[in-house]
């Protein structure tokens, strides 16, 4: 919730007038190691108290997640009903990669990954978008790894340019 690159985030969809939500899922039950339904639970809970809010329209709504948070939103798509747009910064392959239903998904869905990510291969991933029903797309930051570390602006403007193009339409 509080990392450099979720805080950068934030701050780019602000300056653009958009509302957002950062939170923490909740902790994985001991002995776990992958992101599974609670977290889906989570971001689905977040995003229908995001749409409650007043000032927020309700059909106006995308969800972005960075790794973990990234799994979780692709795995939990199908529940983020509210959602228009999506973007996944660093997703470990696995999230985004059949049987995820994320590949089906009809609306607009925007990859990031870092060319230097060990976790979540650029390659790996621009191959599994390509499979993706379409909108989708990735985009690679040169000299990224996964924790985006120096390109927090970069990300930010990504994630605000794609969401304010399709939650204006």
């Amino acid at each position: 919730m509080d990392s450099p690159l979720t805080v950068a985030t934030c701050q780019a969809l602000a300056k653009h007038g958009v509302a957002t939500l950062r939170f923490n899922f909740r902790p994985l039950a001991e002995g776990a190691t992958e992101v599974g339904g609670s977290a889906c639970i989570d971001a689905a809970a977040a995003l229908k108290t995001l749409t409650a809010w007043q000032d927020v329209r309700p059909r106006r709504c995308g969800v972005a997640g960075y790794s973990a948070g990234a799994a979780a939103v692709a795995r939990g798509a199908g529940e983020l009903k509210g959602a228009r747009a999506f973007v996944l910064v660093a997703p470990p392959l696995s999230s985004v990669m059949p049987p995820s239903r994320f590949g089906d998904d009809a609306r607009p869905r925007l990859i990031i990954a870092g060319a230097r990510d060990k976790i979540a291969d650029a390659q790996d991933l621009e191959a599994a978008v390509r499979s993706m029903k379409r909108p989708a797309r990735l985009v690679r930051v040169e000299g990224a790894d996964h924790t985006m570390r120096g390109h927090e602006v970069k990300v930010a403007e990504l994630t605000s340019l794609f969401l304010g193009e399709w939650l204006r339409k």
